[in-house]
């Protein structure tokens, strides 16, 4: 299908022509190295373009949203003759603060002139430009966050390389530094020692007793199998599926009659639709995934989270790092949020324990392990290195998983435009299915990638912490 003008200018706005040139070429796979360092440091830059491409479809989606919202407030203005001079006047400063935010150029043009709100039938025809505009717009929002979904993709499959290259190198250094800690005798030279690890390893903004280490390394060993083991890697794809099918049902669903706007259908007619997404994220188990047992946040520490969602959290971590999950209180659409809304409340991540930090010394004062402990935490990082060498597995059906996505939204977005009678709400309720499953998607790639980076990290700070103990004793 040809590209429209809106599509066109918003592509060189974002920083694309077509879907095609936002594939990057063959990964590039490093050469193996000695040490896993060299690998874990070269993630560092795709990592940061990961972050990029996330925040940037994730702005296009808010614009999206919010777009569609002033689609909605259009509608019913057309249904009651059409918007008027000063209405129009405040349509144009809603879009330009939408569309603006790519591209003032394209938000000016999608007002009609000012003197089009005149008369009665000059005012229906200057609001159904509008709305005609919006329409393609939404489309073209779908299409830009498909093009920066791909360059996230490109992005990881870069990254994912690296990583599958640094997990082996750690685990293999972990049974290393185990083997020797099973032989070592008598006491430790010395008691404590200096080491540049306070950023990875820190809990309360300080190096963490000894056995304190050894349980936290089991905690986090229980939070990356459970969102990349053997048993629950396919969490988000379990979810994805269930979008899949919402897809579908929306695609089938007749809107009633009388109904102008999105809200109408999902006060009235869409309540069943709404409970297949209630499904979708109550499956995906976000508890479960975090692998931990989780707090209520509460009191002033709620409020850091902001408003319509519940968070749950985990006890404080390496790093001064939490999981938390995050979970919508409004239950239902009917309740005033769209899919794409509600989904965007539910997801899992890795935060900082406080909302403001303490900037403290990366060196510190560590005590020395026992063999006991150094040999649990290398069992430890082994096992962690397994959940993200297993999550390869996973990660290889996603391109699938993507591809299909595209595919089905723009064949229910393309069928649902051809319909004339349901032009105003069925698009609309077919692009805010697949926004919702693209955020979903994306929040899942979010949390997988940065908990790897994460786990790998402390990892790294956990051997050199073993390897440094193991020193201070003699082997037998």
């Amino acid at each position: 299908m040809a590209k429209s003008k809106f599509d066109r200018l918003l592509g060189a706005q974002l920083g694309f022509e077509d879907d095609d040139t936002v594939i990057a070429g063959d990964e590039e796979i490093l050469s193996a190295a000695a040490q896993p360092e060299s690998d874990i440091a070269d993630m560092a830059p795709d990592a940061a373009e990961m972050e990029e491409a996330s925040s940037a479809a994730e702005a296009l989606t808010e614009s999206s949203a919010d777009l569609g919202e002033v689609a909605d407030a259009i509608a019913i203005s057309a249904k009651a003759g059409g918007i008027s001079t000063e209405a129009a006047v405040y349509a144009r400063l809603a879009i330009r603060g939408i569309v603006g935010r790519h591209s003032m150029a394209l938000a000016d043009a999608m007002v009609p002139s000012m003197e089009s709100f005149g008369g009665s039938s000059s005012r229906q025809r200057a609001t159904a430009s509008m709305e005609g505009a919006i329409t393609e717009a939404l489309k073209s929002f779908w299409n830009a966050i498909v093009a920066k979904m791909k360059k996230l993709f490109a992005y990881v499959k870069n990254w994912i390389m690296k990583v599958f290259g640094a997990a082996p190198k750690l685990k293999a250094r972990a049974i290393a530094i185990g083997k020797k800690a099973a032989s070592i005798t008598g006491a430790a030279e010395e008691k404590t020692m200096d080491l540049s690890l306070v950023h990875q390893l820190q809990v309360d903004s300080k190096a963490p007793p000894t056995a304190a280490a050894v349980s936290h390394a089991k905690d986090l060993s229980k939070v990356v199998s459970a969102a990349l083991g053997n048993a629950t890697s396919g969490s988000y794809e379990a979810m994805f599926t269930k979008f899949e099918t919402l897809l579908d049902d929306v695609d089938k669903v007749t809107i009633a009659q009388g109904v102008t706007t999105l809200q109408d259908h999902y006060k009235g007619a869409g309540k069943s639709t709404v409970d297949a997404v209630e499904l979708a994220v109550i499956d995906a188990n976000l508890k479960a995934i975090a692998g931990l047992t989780l707090t209520k946040s509460t009191g002033a520490d709620a409020a850091r989270w902001g408003t319509d969602v519940e968070v749950n959290v985990s006890a404080n971590s390496f790093g001064d790092k939490i999981i938390a999950v995050s979970e919508s209180t409004i239950k239902t659409t009917t309740d005033g949020f769209t899919i794409a809304r509600y989904v965007r409340n539910c997801n899992v991540r890795i935060t900082d324990h406080s909302t403001k930090p303490k900037d403290v010394d990366n060196n510190g004062s560590f005590k020395t392990l026992s063999s006991s402990e150094i040999r649990s935490l290398c069992d430890e990082v082994e096992d962690i290195c397994d959940s993200i060498i297993t999550y390869k597995k996973s990660w290889e059906s996603r391109d699938k998983q993507f591809n299909k996505m595209d595919s089905s939204a723009k064949k229910a977005i393309n069928a649902a435009e051809k319909d004339k009678d349901e032009v105003t709400v069925k698009p609309r309720l077919v692009k805010d299915a697949a926004t919702a499953m693209s955020a979903a998607l994306r929040y899942g790639i979010n949390y997988e990638t940065s908990l790897i980076t994460y786990s790998l990290a402390v990892g790294r700070a956990l051997l050199t912490w073993c390897e440094r103990s193991v020193a201070q004793y003699k082997s037998s």
